[in-house]
């Protein structure tokens, strides 16, 4: 699948506008302050598999110093973990713990199931990496992959704005 072929798919509601970059394809979701970056790599678990790679950014300032690694576990029943390191890495976790497990992330982790989920948050900007694994002609949920990266950062940047220092109230009182 080249990358007019991703827009296709992905289609008009989801993508407001894309740019082909070298190496990459920049699509703008409806989402205000909110691009994402998608390509192809070869996928480390099998030489043969390739994968699609979501990088969301923000144009919202994050204060939040830290980076995260999600994999599902579980095989009947898969539930999400999070490896979190960093000067503020209690703040990710926890909001990285509430935004997982609500709507509409729960949904799309499952109907999506990435084979990762990377989240770095430092330097003023916000990165969220979701890799679907493309096996063979099947394409996969790859819609689910492209909005749980570009949800999944306006959620977080939301909870990690640097405007208030720490987390919103909002995230808080949940």
């Amino acid at each position: 699948m080249d990358a007019e072929s991703l827009v296709k798919l992905l289609g008009p509601s989801r993508v407001v506008r894309y740019e082909r970059g070298p190496g990459y394809l920049l699509l703008v979701p409806p989402a205000s302050g909110v691009e994402v970056r998608a390509y192809r790599e070869r996928f480390t678990r099998l030489s043969t598999e390739l994968a699609w790679v979501f990088v969301a950014s923000t144009g919202t300032a994050v204060s939040c110093r830290a980076a995260a690694l999600g994999r599902a576990r579980g095989f009947f029943r898969r539930t999400w973990s999070w490896e979190v390191e960093g000067e503020d890495a209690e703040e990710l976790r926890v909001l990285l713990s509430k935004v997982s497990g609500e709507e509409p992330i729960a949904g799309l982790l499952r109907k999506a199931k990435p084979e990762y989920v990377s989240v770095k948050a430092g330097e003023g900007e916000l990165l969220v990496k979701v890799v679907k694994a493309v096996v063979g002609p099947y394409a996969g949920p790859l819609r689910e992959a492209y909005d749980l990266s570009w949800k999944l950062a306006q959620l977080l940047a939301e909870g990690l704005s640097s405007s208030e220092g720490k987390m919103n109230e909002k995230w808080k009182n949940k």
